[in-house]
C-alpha cells in the first residue's frame, strides 16, 4: 500500500510480510547485536530527498497505482554499514521494474542510484536509524580485489606524478559578486532578463514547458526583448546555451519525440506489449522544435502504461495493415492523453515474428483533422 510522508513508500502486506518474518527471524538468531523493526516499519522507500521533498505537496496517495508487477524479495539477507548505523535488508527482486514504476509514477523524478530493499534490523529497532540508501557495490572487498595489489599502487603514484607535471595552470577563482555589479546589476540586463523570466512564463502557461525540465525557451531572433509567440521555441539548455555563431543545425531534431526519449521508451514497451515492437516515423521535411518540450520519456511511458490498462483485450483486435502498404485514414489511430493534453497518432503494421507499433507522429492538443481515424482516450 502506497504512503506518502517524508518519504514516499510502499508498506509491506500479506504473503511478503510472512516470508519477510521469516528472514528476520533468521537474522535475529545469528546476529546478537540485531534488533528487529516491527512489522508496521517494514516498507520499500520509493523516493526520498530533496527530488521529492520537491514533489510531495503536489503527491497524494491515490495518485500513484499500485505495482502491477510481480513483487518478490531476494531470501538471503545482506548486511551494511555506514557512519556508525548498522542495517540488515533484502533487497526486492526486478529492480528494473521497480525503477520504472517509480518513474512513471513520479513522472521522471527518482533516485538512479537507490536499490529498493526492505530494512528488516538495525541496532536500536527504530526505522530512522537504518541506513538510508543501500549501495549495490561492495567497495573494500572490490579495492581489496582490485585495487590493493602492488601493480594497481605502482600505477597510481605514477599515475599521480604525470598530473603533477601537467597541471601548470592555475584557474582563478571566479568573483561572481563584481560579475554581478560590473554586467548583471546593469539596467539593460535586468530588463533582459525580466523579458526571459516573462518568455518562460507565457510557455509554462501554455504548456511547453515546466519546472525542471532542463529545456530553454529560445529567442529565435536572439533578442531576449521580443517575446512574441512566434520568436518563441522551445530548445534544450544545451543549446540554447551555446554562443549563436557556434550553434549546430544538427542539434535541431526532425522528431516531435527526441530521440533520446524513443530509447527510454522502447525497452518498456516490447517489454509490456505482447507480440508487439515500438518504432517511430521520421519528418523528413519539417522540424518540430517547438514541440521537444511537450514530451518526455516518463510522460510517454505513463501513456502506454495506460493505453495497456484500459484497453488490453482490445488491442489484439485493432486491425493491422500490411508492412509495405501506406496507411490510409481509416487504418491510423491516435491516443489522446487528457491528463497531458497531447496526441500519439500511430499503425499497427502486420510484421515477423512481431507486429510493429509504428508512432507516425506526435503533437500538443487533439488532432486539427480527425478524419476516419480511430480515437483511444486514456
Amino acid at each position: 500500500m502506497i504512503k506518502v510522508e517524508s518519504i514516499l513508500k510502499w508498506t509491506v502486506e500479506g504473503s511478503l510480510l510472512k516470508k519477510l518474518k521469516m528472514v528476520r527471524a533468521q537474522i535475529l538468531s545469528k546476529n546478537p547485536d540485531a534488533i528487529a523493526l516491527s512489522d508496521k516499519d517494514l516498507h520499500i522507500t520509493l523516493a526520498a530527498g530533496a527530488g521529492w521533498q520537491k514533489l510531495r505537496s503536489r503527491i497524494k496517495a491515490k495518485d500513484v497505482d499500485e505495482p502491477e508487477f510481480s513483487i518478490d524479495i531476494d531470501p538471503i539477507a545482506k548486511v551494511i554499514e555506514k557512519g556508525g548505523s548498522k542495517s540488515w535488508y533484502v533487497k526486492l527482486k526486478n529492480q528494473q521494474d521497480w525503477k520504472e514504476y517509480v518513474m512513471d509514477s513520479l513522472q521522471g523524478t527518482y533516485d538512479s542510484g537507490r536499490v529498493y530493499h526492505i530494512s528488516l534490523a538495525n541496532l536500536t529497532g527504530n526505522k530512522m536509524d537504518s541506513v538510508a540508501l543501500v549501495e549495490d557495490k561492495d567497495y573494500k572487498n572490490e579495492h581489496k580485489k582490485f585495487q590493493s595489489s602492488t601493480k594497481s599502487k605502482k600505477y597510481r603514484a605514477e599515475q599521480n606524478q604525470y598530473n603533477k607535471r601537467k597541471a601548470t595552470k592555475v584557474e582563478e577563482t571566479r568573483n561572481y559578486r563584481k560579475e554581478y555589479d560590473n554586467y548583471h546589476a546593469q539596467p539593460e540586463q535586468r530588463e533582459r532578463n525580466a523579458a526571459r523570466l516573462r518568455a518562460r512564463r507565457l510557455m509554462v502557461k501554455s504548456g511547453k514547458v515546466e519546472k525542471f525540465d532542463k529545456m530553454d525557451v529560445h529567442h529565435k531572433d536572439n533578442n531576449p526583448l521580443n517575446n512574441d509567440k512566434d520568436n518563441l521555441a522551445v530548445t534544450t539548455q544545451t543549446w540554447n546555451r551555446t554562443e549563436p555563431r557556434l550553434r549546430k543545425e544538427e542539434v535541431k531534431i526532425k522528431e516531435s519525440i527526441k530521440l533520446s526519449d524513443q530509447g527510454l521508451v522502447r525497452p518498456y514497451f516490447d517489454k509490456n506489449f505482447k507480440n508487439m515492437k515500438l518504432a517511430f516515423s521520421t519528418h523528413s521535411k519539417t522540424d518540430h522544435l517547438d514541440r521537444e518540450g511537450t514530451f518526455n520519456s516518463a510522460k510517454l511511458i505513463g501513456t502506454f502504461r495506460k493505453f495497456l490498462k484500459k484497453y488490453k483485450n482490445k488491442i489484439p483486435e485493432i486491425p493491422r495493415t500490411p508492412e509495405d502498404d501506406i496507411a490510409q485514414d481509416e487504418d491510423r489511430h491516435y491516443i489522446y492523453d487528457k491528463e497531458f493534453n497531447y496526441s500519439i497518432l500511430f499503425v499497427i503494421k502486420a510484421g515477423s515474428p512481431k507486429d510493429v507499433f509504428l508512432v507516425m507522429t506526435a503533437y500538443p492538443n487533439r488532432p486539427k483533422i480527425v478524419g476516419s481515424m480511430t480515437k483511444w482516450e486514456v
